[in-house]
Parts: structure tokens; C-alpha cells; sequence
């Protein structure tokens, strides 16, 4: 029985999945298992995958029709045979001595969960990101007093106490399949907060570690980077999973959580649907459906500054008008910007 078992969905991948594969290969820790979920990818993928099952013994893979990264990581978890698991997104990759820290981690502490920080890859520059949560070891009287109240939302708005990725994440097996299992499998958006959450409020202990050893890569024309038409009535079922859910008492961090992708959504409508005025319509429309209006409703205002503030005021007045004209500015403010610049540079030759 390995000590780790790594789930990996894939899709669409070919030109990032090796080196993702490779960082495991290069892992100084070796006691583990990778297994490659194959989500239908109609691209070289699958033949990749095949090619490291050949290589190494450690990696195994289960082709199935596409169904979503969530149901591939469902599938991948009843497969694993690892004491712990951790997920990867196959166009990622990670340090070579993660899984020697995490090792060690957990033999020293016990702890049912591991929650990291990540490093973000432009093609550019690397950013940084840990939880906000202090790095420690917390047993259960501490997670009650410590983190739960704060890992969804730390009253910031908006910053997550500990990032909702899976990926970010070290699980005990046990504990992540009986969560698995308990959380919607229609979930297509928030799928990870929802099993991440779980999970944290299920564990006896967690360690919250201040090191960053998975990279995530910034890929410009992936679907998170996208105008989603569906997103509406995807919120809105990651919505009535936590209200149907509610024996926790998340209070406010969860209408802030709510709020926080409610405006997400508002902002692309209005930022890149083509026309404004259609955009404003979908708004108008969107904000007077129950669970959204809700949220508008009982959502306070002394929790958020600057634009999102007003955008915020906006809706609870339904000031419709005042958000086209809001977003029609911001939309065009770079290009207004260039042109004042030009004017200004065209007096000064006078």
C-alpha cells in the first residue's frame, strides 16, 4: 500500500501534461501512486499517459468518457489505495521534495489534512499566494476557535482564511472519500471550496504549512479565463448545496462568499458581453431571481470599500442605470485615458 495516492484528471493537456508528470517522476519521496484520469481528451493526452503507465508502475491510468474534472477526481479517489491523497491539475506541476515535506508533516503531527500555499506562473513572473490563516498545527478546540469562523472568508472582503483548491491540499484518504461522496456531484463551479470546506470541518486536525511547493500555470485561453453563458445556473446550484447544508453555522463569511461571486459574475456580464445594454438586462434579470436577490438583501455593506461598494449600493437600490453607466466607463477607461494623454501632449505644443 503506497503512503500517497495522486489523482490527476486530464483534458486537453498535451502540451503542458508531461511536465507535470515529470515533477512526480522527479519526486525525492518515492512511496506513491499517481493514477490518470483520462476525461475523454480528444487530444495526444491519452497516448501520453499510456506511455508513463509503460515507464513507471507507479502510474496507472482509467480512460472514461468526459464528465467533468470533479466526477474524474471521484473516479480516481475510489481506485487510490494511498494512506493519504493529494490532486493535481494536469496542466500544473510541483516541487520535487513535496512529498518528502509532507511525509514528514504528517508522521511528526498526525494531521488529517495538509493546506498549503501556491505559486502562480506567468509567462512573465511567479506570484506567491499563502492562506491567511497562520501557519500551525491545530487539533479540533483550535480549528473551532481559530479557523472555522475565518477559513471561508477572513472578513476581508474578499480573502479566503485557506484557499478552497483541492490542489493546494494533503488529504486523508478516509476523510476525502466520505466527503466526496456527500457533495453534489452536479457541482460544475465551487466544487473544490465545497469538498475543501467539508473536509476542513470533518478533520480532528490540520496543518496550515507557510511553504508554496505547487505551481500553478496561467493559461490564458483555459475556460476560468472565459465569458461563461451557464455560469448563472451554476452558482446557483453551488448556492442551494450550502443553504441545504447549513447545520454548520457559517454566518456572514458565507453571504460574503456568496456576494464575492455573485459579483464576479455581474462584473463579466458587464465588462465583456459585447452589448452593455443586453448586459444590463441580464443583471436586472439575474439579481431579481430569489437566491441572488437574497444575498443582496442580506449581504452588509460595511464589509466592502471602493467600487465594489458602490457596485454593491447599486444593486440594492436596483440602480440598473447606474451600473450600465459604471461598467460603460470602466470598459472604456483605458482607451478615454490614451486619448486625454494625446490631447494633453498636443496642447503642450501649442
Amino acid at each position: 500500500m503506497p503512503y500517497f495516492s495522486i489523482i490527476i484528471p486530464v483534458y486537453k493537456v498535451q502540451d503542458y501534461i508531461r511536465d507535470c508528470l515529470y515533477s512526480l517522476k522527479r519526486q525525492t519521496f518515492q512511496d506513491f501512486e499517481v493514477i490518470l484520469v483520462d476525461d475523454g481528451s480528444p487530444d495526444e493526452c491519452p497516448r501520453i499517459c499510456d506511455d508513463f503507465v509503460r515507464e513507471d508502475s507507479r502510474f496507472s491510468v482509467i480512460h472514461k468518457l468526459n464528465e467533468g474534472p470533479q466526477i474524474a477526481r471521484k473516479t480516481g479517489v475510489s481506485k487510490a489505495s494511498g494512506n493519504y491523497v493529494a490532486f493535481i491539475d494536469s496542466d500544473d506541476w510541483i516541487d520535487e521534495n513535496w512529498l518528502e515535506y509532507a511525509f514528514e508533516k504528517i508522521e511528526k503531527y498526525k494531521s488529517d489534512i495538509l493546506a498549503f500555499g501556491y505559486k502562480q506562473e506567468f509567462p512573465e513572473k511567479t506570484i506567491e499566494y499563502g492562506n491567511k490563516i497562520e501557519a500551525g498545527i491545530y487539533n479540533k478546540d483550535r480549528l473551532r476557535e481559530e479557523v472555522y469562523p475565518r477559513m471561508l472568508c477572513t472578513g476581508e472582503f474578499f480573502e479566503f482564511g485557506i484557499w478552497p483548491s483541492v490542489w493546494s491540499k494533503i488529504f486523508k484518504r478516509e476523510l476525502f472519500n466520505e466527503i466526496v461522496e456527500f457533495v453534489d456531484e452536479g457541482l460544475t463551479f465551487g466544487e473544490d471550496a465545497a469538498c475543501t470546506y467539508f473536509c476542513l470541518y470533518n478533520a480532528e486536525s490540520v496543518c496550515i504549512c507557510d511553504k508554496a511547493f505547487y505551481h500553478y500555470r496561467y493559461v490564458p485561453n483555459s475556460l476560468a479565463q472565459m465569458y461563461d453563458a451557464d455560469y448563472w445556473q451554476k452558482i446557483e446550484r453551488l448556492f442551494r448545496f450550502w443553504d441545504q447544508n447549513n447545520e454548520i453555522i457559517w454566518g456572514k463569511q458565507l453571504v460574503q462568499y456568496k456576494m464575492f461571486l455573485l459579483l464576479m459574475g455581474i462584473n463579466k456580464e458587464l465588462l465583456f458581453l459585447k452589448n452593455i445594454a443586453e448586459a444590463r438586462r441580464n443583471v436586472e434579470e439575474i439579481c431579481s431571481q430569489n437566491s441572488f436577490a437574497k444575498v443582496i438583501c442580506e449581504f452588509e455593506c460595511d464589509d466592502i470599500k471602493g467600487a465594489d461598494r458602490f457596485v454593491v449600493n447599486a444593486l440594492k437600490d436596483k440602480a440598473y442605470g447606474k451600473l450600465q453607466r459604471h461598467f460603460f466607463f470602466e470598459r472604456y477607461r483605458k482607451t478615454i485615458k490614451n486619448i486625454i494623454k494625446g490631447m494633453y501632449r498636443e496642447i503642450r505644443k501649442i
